[in-house]
Formats: structure tokens, C-alpha cells, sequence
């Protein structure tokens, strides 16, 4: 035979088992968990006395058991979203190309590690500042432009002494569930490494004209 427990667990609303015992057959109250995805658990109350157990306290039972599913469930959804949303953070920080992100009066809301730590400042010294305040004039300048355009991504690339190299920055216009316009997202990808070695080939081809000459 199933635990009471097991044999909640198929249940819809609340009844009443016997379960046998050294003091003869007992009563048991069993009482469903049932979330909106998938069962949770049972509840089980034992000792209670047969004339506690009409209707009215199954019915009673049964409501409880709902309230406390749903409580469950929504502890367990919350924790869910905070998962994905660690993760989410986890992944937004791996990323090694800079990335920032403005509201529509182009103040900084929100910033991956690589950016902060280019700019060599904690991440809370730099929320809610001014783009221009954080990349300069002429960048912030081309990123407002986003206003003009909201459907428009463009690149650009540029040599970005504050942020210490040579960059191909991507602009895209934020877009809310509702299809309006909240801000945009930069990001800047290091390409210091490959404009020098291109600089140094072309360099070397230069000379090698010049020696055959």
C-alpha cells in the first residue's frame, strides 16, 4: 500500500485515509499540493478525531491546501527568475567586448564588467552618468543620433583614447516589450590587436614596393 504521502500526491482535493496502527485503523487528513505545472507535495495531519473530519473541514482543508500550493509555487518561481536572472548577469559579465547601455536622456543604467573595469571605476560610480560623461563627445554624440533612426543599428569605427585602443562600436536602439524606444546598447568590440598587425603588414608591404623599385 502507498504512503499516504505517495497516495496524496493523485489526489484532487482532500480526504480521508486509514492508516492501521498498533492502536487500530486511524484516521489520517490528506490534503493535495497542486501546483499550476506539477504536483508539489502532500499534506498530511494525523491525530485528528473522526468528528473533525465532516465536510466542512475537508472543504476548509482543501482551500488551505490551495493557498499554500500557490504560495509554494510562486517561492519557487521567484527563485527561478533569480536563477535566470544570475545567469543572465553571469553571462552578460563573460562577454569581453564592452558593453553599455543608456535610457532614452542617454544616461548610463546599466554596464558589463569589461567596460567598468576599462574605464577603471566601480560599476556604481558609473550608473546614471551621462554617456558623454563616460565616452566622450563625439561617440555619445554618434550614439544619440539612435533618436533619428530607432530601427537602425549602425557600427562605426573609431580610435578611443579614454577607453585605451581602437574599437568597431555597434549601436542598437533599446526596444521594450511594447515596441517604443527606452535607450540604447553599445557595444564596443577591441580590434587594438588587429589594426595593428594590419598597420604593420601594410607597412611591410610599403617597403617591399619600395626595395623592388
Amino acid at each position: 500500500m502507498d504512503a499516504p504521502a505517495a497516495r496524496g500526491l493523485r489526489l484532487d482535493q482532500s480526504q480521508i485515509l486509514t492508516i492501521a496502527s498498533p492502536r487500530g485503523d486511524e484516521p489520517i487528513l490528506v490534503t493535495p499540493l497542486r501546483g499550476w505545472r506539477r504536483a508539489l507535495g502532500t499534506l498530511v495531519v494525523e491525530g485528528a478525531r473522526p468528528d473533525d473530519l465532516g465536510d466542512r473541514r475537508l472543504d476548509l482543508a482543501s482551500d488551505f491546501g490551495r493557498q499554500l500550493s500557490d504560495g509554494i509555487e510562486n517561492v519557487q518561481l521567484l527563485e527561478e527568475m533569480l536563477r535566470q536572472r544570475r545567469l543572465l548577469e553571469d553571462t552578460f559579465n563573460s562577454l569581453l567586448d564592452l558593453v553599455v547601455v543608456t535610457d532614452r536622456e542617454h544616461r548610463v543604467v546599466q554596464m558589463n564588467d569589461a567596460f567598468a573595469m576599462r574605464l577603471g571605476r566601480a560599476r556604481a560610480e558609473l550608473l546614471e552618468r551621462p554617456l558623454a560623461e563616460l565616452v566622450g563627445a563625439d561617440l555619445a554624440g554618434w550614439a544619440a543620433t539612435a533618436d533619428a533612426d530607432l530601427a537602425a543599428e549602425r557600427v562605426r569605427a573609431l580610435e578611443h583614447p579614454g577607453l585605451g585602443g581602437s574599437f568597431v562600436v555597434t549601436m542598437t536602439p533599446l526596444i521594450n516589450a511594447d515596441d517604443e524606444p527606452v535607450g540604447i546598447v553599445l557595444v564596443a568590440r577591441d580590434v587594438t590587436r588587429q589594426t595593428r598587425l594590419e598597420a604593420e603588414r601594410e607597412a611591410l608591404r610599403a617597403r617591399l614596393a619600395q626595395s623592388e623599385k
